[in-house]
């Protein structure tokens, strides 16, 4: 019988750094996704904060019984 995999899951409330801009990086939340994607993260849901996309929630998981991710 094959194992049932667990998740844990973790968020990142990911917004723009300056009052006066009007959205966020895309440039830097790539970066940031893909920083946690070496680590083993997938994103479950992304959800843009505000007018103009000032911010986003991330929602990631990740399997807890995956020994190479340890």
């Amino acid at each position: 019988m094959q194992e049932k995999i667990q998740y844990e899951y973790k968020t990142l409330d990911f917004r723009k750094k300056s009052f006066f801009t009007s959205a966020i990086d895309p440039k830097a939340l790539e970066e940031k996704l893909n920083e946690y994607a070496e680590r083993g993260w997938e994103v479950v849901s992304l959800s843009l904060i505000g007018w103009y996309a000032r911010g986003a929630i991330v929602v990631f998981k990740r399997p807890t019984n995956d020994p190479a991710l340890r």
